[in-house]
């Protein structure tokens, strides 16, 4: 994760058993042209690089898999609305003003990596007292009390806890029960 403070909860051999099939899968899968699963497993590797636990991850696959099922970090929604989302989670709004404001800020280009950190710099925003400031690129704050609540089951929850805590305090839909059976049972 860039220059911010960061939650880093690498796996011990431990808890590594409590992985679920499809990740065990997708870790053994040998390089062939399933996109989906490419894809996939390119955001699993993403996720562990950045030190989340198995739990954090598959939470997140979960939501990732409601928003957008290919993983395609360029997906534009397929709606009537004038408002579509895009990437992996489905930006809208105020929240994909930040991600853009994020890349030009941070000098990056789109991508699946950046899509990520983006995600994880938004919930691991930490101002200090000397910078009580938010980053320039903040222009939609999940709130204090959401980003703690985030980090706290990131660090501790089960794969459905930061499945279903993410969808409401991060993804925040008008209708969540509506996609919630689907990002935790991923």
């Amino acid at each position: 994760v860039s220059n911010m403070k960061s939650i880093s909860t690498r796996p011990s051999a431990d808890n590594l058993e409590l992985t679920f099939d499809r990740r065990a899968f997708m870790r053994g899968l040998p390089e062939f042209g399933d996109q989906i699963l490419e894809n996939q497993r390119q955001v699993y590797n993403k996720l562990k690089e950045e030190g989340l636990r198995e739990e954090a991850i598959a939470g997140l696959m979960g939501n990732i898999h409601a928003e957008n099922d290919t993983f395609e970090y360029q997906r534009i929604e397929d709606t009537e609305k004038k408002e579509k989302g895009y990437g992996m989670l489905q930006f809208t709004g105020g929240r994909r003003k930040a991600y853009e404001n994020y890349l030009n800020t941070m000098g990056k280009t789109d991508s699946l990596d950046a899509q990520i950190e983006y995600t994880l710099d938004t919930i691991n925003i930490i101002p200090t007292k000397e910078d009580s400031k938010f980053p320039k690129w903040e222009t939609n704050d999940l709130g204090y009390g959401n980003r703690k609540k985030l980090r706290e089951v990131f660090k501790v929850g089960t794969a459905e806890q930061v499945a279903n805590v993410f969808l409401d305090r991060f993804e925040r839909p008008k209708d969540p029960e509506a996609t919630r059976k689907k990002r935790v049972d991923f």
